[in-house]
């Protein structure tokens, strides 16, 4: 239930997550205008290659009050083919 925001950067996660804390996920979102435009999996240093995590974190921001775009959750595989909408 808790998301850590943060400005873009190189390794922001151990700043955020106090000493490397484990995650449950990571990754890439954009907020446009007040609302999600990108959300994805992409984030560097972890590798999610889970799609019902990044769909998870997409509905917790919709449960505290952010609008995500439609098309803006985009899963981008571990093979590197293309990045699949989820929602």
């Amino acid at each position: 239930g808790t998301i850590h925001l943060v400005p873009d950067g190189p390794h922001m996660h151990p700043k955020v997550l106090g000493g490397g804390l484990p995650a449950m996920y990571a990754g890439d979102l954009t907020i446009r205008g007040g609302r999600v435009v990108d959300l994805t999996n992409l984030s560097g240093t972890f590798e999610f290659d889970d799609e019902a995590g990044l769909l998870e974190v997409a509905k917790e921001l919709r449960t505290q009050g952010l609008i995500v775009e439609t098309g803006a959750v985009r899963f981008f595989p571990p093979d590197g083919s293309r990045p699949i909408v989820l929602a």
